[in-house]
């Protein structure tokens, strides 16, 4: 199963409210657990003297992902008759935003777990307001654990209004609300006997009806330069390319000075000749200019095509919208690290607009810090110009903070300030 093709999805929910369990036993019922690992696990609840675990799935394919690697958020790939699936697992909201803000992962859907007994907890608030942050527009939310309240249909609703209510709140739209038993497997691929009055989709249903986003191979061609190497008497350049395709003979641009180049070979392994780079490939690529190269090329430099010469803006004056992670507040004045793309600069905070407080979505009057879990408008200023796109364009304009060599905060840029 190919990674880049495979449809992006993110679990988030309250702590115990059920997301293993229903991932577990989803990948069970579609076949993309293997009868080896099905059996250790029975054995394994066997011995613990507790019914089958679904749960145990998913903890067993964290571990086979961990293991000898340090990571923070795991992927795991499954598939419906209708396409491929990757999952980004993350233990908590923290990781994930970092992955995501980052680019080093990027959801296009999520499943959003709620427990039935319980209902909207402050961590479910948290983390709609999370997904309405980081640009995640298709959401299912899952009315987990129904067999808790013995599949009462009046239960259902009564919570399903509440959810409504509160995305609206949010100006975010639920795509499907599916009452669902993880244990059970009730309503995950086929409609549960427990709950006839049930004729929504299943899960496998609502994924499937998730769209796929728009092709980056056909969007214009935008690269952040990762590394410089002088070789054969060459200054070979190496940056992924986040979107559009790189070709020879393809005029860019190099920002923020604008300056116009063309692209005059591309190289793959062992300095194999390529026709051309696209989405998420390591480009490797000199130009033909080689005075420009050496006056005008750096690390962080973002590349773009030509057609991009009236749309992307630079510069160091920004207010942004920001989330923060950090042990110790966000204080105005304090200087951060800054990393978008590969760019890594200071930034200042100059002024800080609004603080919400993300649990309760409510605004606070104090401006003089932002403290963890905590969402903030402020304005900063960077020493190195930094990139956006005139309309818009998520894969660029995002930003993390670092402090004390934590990423500590992430964020989206908005405006340029004078």
């Amino acid at each position: 199963m190919e990674n880049a093709k495979a449809f992006s999805i993110v679990t988030v929910g309250h702590v115990d409210h059920g997301k293993s369990t229903i991932v577990g036993h989803l990948l069970a019922k579609l076949g993309s657990v293997d009868t080896e690992k099905l059996q250790r696990i029975q054995i394994l609840c066997e011995q613990m003297g507790r019914p089958f675990e679904h749960a145990f799935v998913i903890d067993s394919l964290r571990e086979e992902q961990r293991r000898g690697i340090t990571m923070d958020i795991a992927r795991i790939f499954f598939k419906t008759q209708k396409r491929s699936y990757q999952l980004l697992d993350a233990p908590g909201h923290s990781e994930l935003i970092k992955n995501m803000v980052t680019g080093a992962a990027r959801a296009e859907a999520a499943l959003f777990v709620i427990d039935a007994s319980l209902g909207l907890q402050e961590n479910s608030r948290r983390h709609a307001f999370l997904l309405s942050f980081l640009g995640v527009r298709q959401i299912t939310v899952l009315i987990n654990k129904m067999d808790a309240v013995n599949f009462q249909q009046s239960y259902f609703e009564k919570l399903q209004a509440e959810v409504k209510d509160f995305f609206l709140s949010q100006k975010m739209k639920t795509h499907h609300i599916i009452p669902v038993s993880g244990r059970g497997g009730d309503n995950l691929t086929t409609r549960s006997l427990q709950m006839p009055w049930w004729q929504g989709p299943t899960v496998e249903e609502s994924l499937d009806s998730f769209e796929s986003a728009k092709s980056k191979r056909t969007e214009p061609l935008k690269l952040f330069i990762q590394d410089i190497y002088l070789t054969d008497k060459k200054t070979v350049i190496v940056g992924q390319v986040q979107s559009g395709q790189m070709y020879k003979d393809q005029e860019i641009l190099l920002w923020p000075g604008k300056n116009k180049n063309r692209v005059s070979a591309l190289y793959g392994f062992e300095k194999k000749a390529l026709p051309h780079f696209g989405p998420n490939e390591n480009a490797s690529f000199t130009m033909s200019n080689e005075c420009l190269q050496k006056d005008f090329i750096a690390r962080g430099q973002l590349i773009t095509e030509a057609s991009l010469a009236n749309d992307i803006v630079t510069g160091q004056n920004w207010r942004v919208d920001l989330f923060w992670l950090g042990k110790k507040p966000l204080l105005l004045g304090q200087s951060y690290i800054l990393r978008q793309g590969t760019l890594k600069t200071t930034a200042v905070i100059k002024k800080i607009h609004q603080v919400v407080e993300t649990s309760e979505f409510s605004q606070l009057t104090s401006t003089s810090e932002v403290q963890q879990n905590q969402a903030a408008q402020i304005d900063l200023v960077t020493e190195i110009p930094l990139y956006a796109h005139r309309d818009g364009d998520r894969e660029i304009e995002q930003f993390v903070l670092v402090d004390d060599f934590e990423i500590s905060g992430g964020g989206k840029l908005l405006t340029q300030r004078n």
